[in-house]
């Protein structure tokens, strides 16, 4: 279960920054909660280096949006928060540097910007400078025995076959239109490389699940390899009924003429 920070310490009695220097501290009390952040703004850097055939690197960037991304803080930093607790907290951008020295770590980069042998390495920056406000400060609560059900349940991801900045585009679109809880829950489904797998419960579709028939009758360059319903919750395998008259379709069929 997700809850704001906020709410989560309202619920317990509790003040949010006596929860979050806990959580830095490792304190029994906490040892069942993740605690990440869902910016609002923000964009990350990625710099891909590959060695070449004179010995040398050459580098590509990419940009990254963080809205609505789900990321991961550093216990330090995340202790100093609750030290500061009048949010809105400051993150400064940041030069291009090692993942360990990023404020936040979105989570598509572990699956996305591992290298894959010694003659590849990632560097990373936060572009701008950001404020974190304590609504965009959330807290997960573990349940152990489900988790490990998850992992021994691993699926392969759903193929991706178009350009990632499409599918990162899709996400964005998906949540901003209310369809999805953010950006990530999505990007967790899907992978360009065909051997991915993905241990991400099914995605909870936020509206007209008729919607969501429709976006997958008609978006392009993707391939699912197992059944839908491990993906999508409550959905059933096709083949599927045509689209009714009745049904509102002019939100879902604006995002595929910006993503096909």
């Amino acid at each position: 279960m997700e809850l704001k920070l906020e709410d989560y310490a309202r619920r317990i009695d509790r003040f949010y920054y006596e929860i979050m220097r806990e959580y830095a501290d490792g304190a029994p009390t906490t040892k069942d909660l993740e605690i990440f952040i869902r910016p609002d703004s923000g964009y990350l850097v990625v710099w891909h280096f590959c060695l070449q055939n004179d010995e040398t690197y050459f580098g590509v960037d990419r940009k990254h949006s963080l809205r609505g991304t789900d990321c991961n803080v550093p216990k330090e930093k995340l202790r100093d928060m609750g030290k500061n607790p009048e949010p809105p907290w400051f993150f400064q951008k940041t030069p291009a540097d090692t993942l360990d020295k990023l404020p936040l770590v979105p989570s598509f980069v572990y699956s996305k910007y591992t290298p894959k042998n010694d003659i590849e390495y990632f560097k990373f920056s936060i572009s701008e400078p950001m404020n974190i406000h304590l609504s965009n400060v959330w807290v997960r609560e573990k349940h152990i025995e489900s988790e490990k059900l998850e992992k021994s349940m691993k699926k392969s991801c759903i193929l991706w076959k178009g350009k990632p900045e499409i599918l990162e585009k899709l996400a964005v679109l998906l949540y901003e239109a209310k369809y999805i809880k953010s950006p990530s829950v999505w990007l967790d489904h899907f992978n360009n490389d065909p051997l991915k797998t993905t241990e991400a419960p099914p995605i909870k579709w936020g509206k007209n699940k008729y919607e969501l028939y429709y976006l997958l009758r008609h978006l392009n360059n993707y391939e699912i390899r197992e059944s839908y319903s491990i993906h999508f919750e409550g959905i059933k395998q096709k083949p599927w009924s045509g689209s009714k008259p009745t049904e509102k379709l002019d939100t879902i069929e604006a995002i595929l003429i910006h993503v096909n």
